[in-house]
C-alpha cells in the first residue's frame, strides 16, 4: 500500500475514487468503475474530460487539468448520481 493511502485511510479522508470504488466492491466485487477520457479543449488541449461507467452504463463525467482531476470529477458525480452515503 503506498504511503498517501495508508496516510489517507488513517485519517478517515477517501478520495471520490476510492469511495466509488470501495462502494462497488461493497455490492458487486467483480464490477469496477471504468473510465474513459478524453482532451478537452481542442489541439492547444485546456483540460482532461472523464467518463466513468459501472457494468456499462455511464453513470458520471467531470473535467481536470489532469487526468486524475478529471476522474476524481468524474467519481464524484457519479457518487451524487447515485446518491452514494459515506
Amino acid at each position: 500500500m503506498s504511503s498517501r493511502s495508508s496516510s489517507a485511510s488513517s485519517s478517515g479522508f477517501r478520495d471520490n475514487r476510492t469511495r466509488l470504488n470501495d462502494w462497488c466492491q461493497s455490492r458487486r466485487p467483480q464490477v469496477h468503475p471504468v473510465y474513459s477520457d478524453n482532451l478537452s479543449g481542442g489541439r492547444g488541449g485546456s483540460g482532461f474530460e472523464a467518463t466513468v461507467s459501472i457494468g456499462g452504463q455511464a453513470k458520471g463525467s467531470g473535467h481536470g487539468n489532469t487526468k486524475k482531476d478529471a476522474h476524481e470529477n468524474a467519481a464524484a458525480s457519479a457518487i451524487a448520481f447515485m446518491r452514494i452515503q459515506h
